[in-house]
């Protein structure tokens, strides 16, 4: 599984926003959750380019922007 860095605009606390990104983000099918912060999330996945919409519909659904998926190195 590669390993991703989302930046994520508009999270402005660790508790309510944190968890809202992480209920959207869990529901999504081959999506492994590693850590979410204020403003970024990084997660694993084997098939990025096929989950970049649901990954933007869930940021959205969280009530937030994704701004920008980023491998990590």
């Amino acid at each position: 599984m590669a390993t991703y860095k989302l930046t994520i605009q508009g999270m402005h606390c660790m508790n309510s926003c944190v968890r809202s990104v992480r209920e959207e983000l869990s529901g999504l099918k081959d999506v492994s959750i590693q850590d979410i912060r204020v403003n970024e999330a990084t997660i694993s996945t084997d098939n990025l380019p096929a989950l970049q919409p649901e990954l933007d519909a869930a940021i959205r659904e969280a009530g937030f922007q994704l701004v920008s998926v980023q491998p990590v190195a």
